[in-house]
């Protein structure tokens, strides 16, 4: 019962501290639709509502948008197959709630279905935003008058526009309208580059898409990121007389997608210690099905047994023939799990090496402390057991190194009690000589 005890509280801790959304649903007539049985604080605070007012309900009558979301379906999909699925960030909409979510969802093996999600909604907005500044600046090539560069190739004169001077902090009259103010004020590192691209473009006669990336040296000594774009304008036998474009600063747009980028690597560093917890108890865990067969093994029971390969038991492993609890006379105890829903608890020397029908040439010999506890389905029929195991070995051991202990200070205290005996005989002897005298 403890170690129900403690993995509970595991499965509680989860649900309580995770960043993540969890919502738990148990299907109803054959995973037609789905009510909830666990939503923890994050999704509370996520989806704007509490536990409380959901616990029960259908999931299509609290969030009426998940059908429309495409969620439903990859729920009960992954009901009937038992496969796990990640759904893609999805937008979700109904009167009182929007945003973009991500979701992955399992089976559990009680047959309950968890979806694990994450709010995507603010990043979504960081990338809108990206887009319209893109968009924004895009239409300064239709005549706005952000960063405007027109370069006049055949008398080789140039019009920068006063913001495209103060975009590298110059004022109107501190830049000459010549090809070379530009040329003179690009990065060393991107000085080469961009002569050959533009030669490259004035080549094709303007018959390449011109867009480039680099950087330009602010009046102040910094670099500023830049993203020009042009077209050409030809005479009418074809030969390149203009170059018309736009300086976009970039700063923002780096900035927002470093942002992007740092999200990026949390959330998949929070996904994968999510997913770590879920997959992996601290307890040595498996689960077999309800005729003992072994359908699932955790990290730490392949650790404890010295097993490297999951499917050297999965599928193999079968604990009615286990040769051990056979020869110790545990399995009328252990059927009591599977026939009558009972919890069991022993303590067992195992060696997984002497177990015929599965091979793990490198298993550890131990001594465990087991418990078995039964999983029901919703009709209250038994569909797994759960088996979890506790190397007990090393406590063992100072249990036996203590009692002994407690002996030899037992019989140290019944000697001295002996000893104080004979000397008090001795004191009465002696007074009764002194008194004859």
């Amino acid at each position: 019962m403890e170690k129900e005890k403690n993995y509970k509280r595991l499965y509680n801790d989860l649900l309580k501290n995770s960043p993540h959304g969890i919502a738990i649903y148990e299907p109803i007539k054959d995973g037609k639709n789905f009510i909830f049985i666990e939503f923890n604080k994050s999704a509370e605070k996520m989806d704007k509502t509490l536990k409380k007012n959901l616990i029960g309900k259908k999931v299509t009558d609290v969030f009426p948008g998940v059908k429309k979301m495409g969620l439903f379906d990859i729920l009960k999909k992954v009901y009937k197959t038992g496969e796990p699925e990640f759904f893609p960030t999805a937008f979700y909409e109904d009167k009182k709630l929007h945003g973009w979510r991500q979701n992955h969802v399992h089976k559990t093996f009680d047959n309950n279905i968890i979806s694990i999600y994450i709010d995507k909604t603010k990043e979504k907005k960081d990338e809108q935003e990206i887009k319209e500044i893109e968009e924004r600046h895009s239409l300064a090539l239709q005549g706005t008058s952000d960063g405007l560069w027109d370069w006049d190739i055949i008398n080789n004169k140039t019009y920068f526009s006063d913001k495209w001077k103060s975009m590298i902090g110059y004022n109107p009259d501190e830049i000459k309208d010549v090809f070379s103010e530009w040329q003179n004020r690009l990065h060393p590192k991107d000085k080469e580059k961009c002569m050959q691209y533009i030669q490259k473009y004035i080549n094709s006669s303007g018959n390449m898409h011109f867009e480039i990336e680099f950087d330009m040296i602010h009046k102040d000594g910094n670099s500023i990121p830049i993203l020009a774009r042009a077209f050409m304008i030809k005479d009418k036998k074809g030969k390149p007389i203009r170059m018309v474009g736009t300086h976009i600063d970039l700063t923002e747009r780096k900035k927002y997608e470093e942002k992007l980028k740092i999200q990026s690597e949390k959330l998949k560093q929070n996904e994968l210690f999510l997913n770590n917890i879920i997959t992996q108890s601290p307890f040595s865990t498996w689960i077999s099905d309800d005729k003992g067969t072994t359908i699932k093994i955790n990290t730490a029971c392949k650790k404890l047994f010295g097993v490297k390969d999951d499917y050297a038991i999965i599928g193999k492993y079968n604990i009615f023939k286990d040769d051990i609890l056979i020869e110790k006379k545990l399995i009328p105890l252990v059927k009591t799990v599977f026939e009558e829903g009972k919890i069991i608890n022993f303590t067992i020397d195992y060696h997984f090496d002497e177990v015929k029908h599965v091979n793990i040439p490198e298993a550890t010999a131990t001594l465990l402390d087991v418990t078995i506890f039964p999983i029901k389905n919703k009709d209250g029929e038994i569909t797994n057991a759960v088996v979890q195991h506790k190397d007990i070995t090393a406590s063992k051991a100072w249990e036996e190194k203590d009692k002994k202990h407690q002996q030899t200070v037992e019989q140290m205290n019944t000697s001295i009690q002996e000893k104080e005996s004979e000397i008090m005989k001795l004191r009465r002897t002696i007074k009764q000589l002194e008194e004859k005298k």
